[in-house]
């Protein structure tokens, strides 16, 4: 299922950019679902499922359909250092797509059990239990946390005010003069 519904007919919906209507609605948020054992959605949010893809994976097509999206727009490459803040479901399946795409992965969570499942993932150092996001981001651009560089890129997998502004962050490569 396609959480975010678009109208079709706004100005933005005909020319190609449904992620901008006007009239934009979201299953889960402004209307009921999400993860509901059922849910009522219109015909075209739906989509279906292989036969042989089990439903206990399916349930994640759309979690990292988001995180594909995300690891496009950053353009990972291999060798590069980046930070994940917030390891839950979705900054896990970003840990796995950064660490297929080549990258050395700094995951940051603020609950210590959740630094276990990123050190599971892949992740080259997990930190935070029980610091503040904000403290912890700024700590893994500095180059003691990621080499003499810091790292090139952050995501943020958690929603709250201490990472908005990260949200699919690009350093500028450093280079001395």
């Amino acid at each position: 299922m396609a959480p975010n519904l678009a109208c079709g007919v706004c100005t933005y919906c005909r020319i190609g950019r449904p992620n901008q209507c006007e009239n934009f609605a979201t299953l889960g948020i402004f209307l009921d679902g999400g993860f509901a054992e059922y849910n009522v959605a219109p015909a075209k949010a739906l989509y279906p499922i292989a036969k042989d893809l089990p439903l206990e994976e399916a349930v994640f097509v759309e979690s990292l359909s988001c995180v594909l999206g995300g690891t496009e727009k950053v353009r990972i490459q291999p060798g590069e250092t980046t930070v994940i803040v917030g390891a839950g479901p979705i900054g896990l399946l970003f840990i796995l797509v950064f660490k297929a795409a080549g990258a050395k992965v700094i995951s940051t969570e603020v609950v210590p059990f959740r630094l276990e499942f990123a050190k599971k993932a892949g992740a080259a150092s997990s930190t935070g239990g029980g610091t503040s996001p904000a403290r912890i981001s700024r700590s893994c651009f500095a180059p003691c946390c990621a080499g003499s560089r810091g790292s090139t890129t952050s995501t943020a997998a958690r929603g709250g005010r201490p990472t908005s502004g990260l949200w699919w962050r690009r350093r500028r490569r450093w280079r001395r003069p």
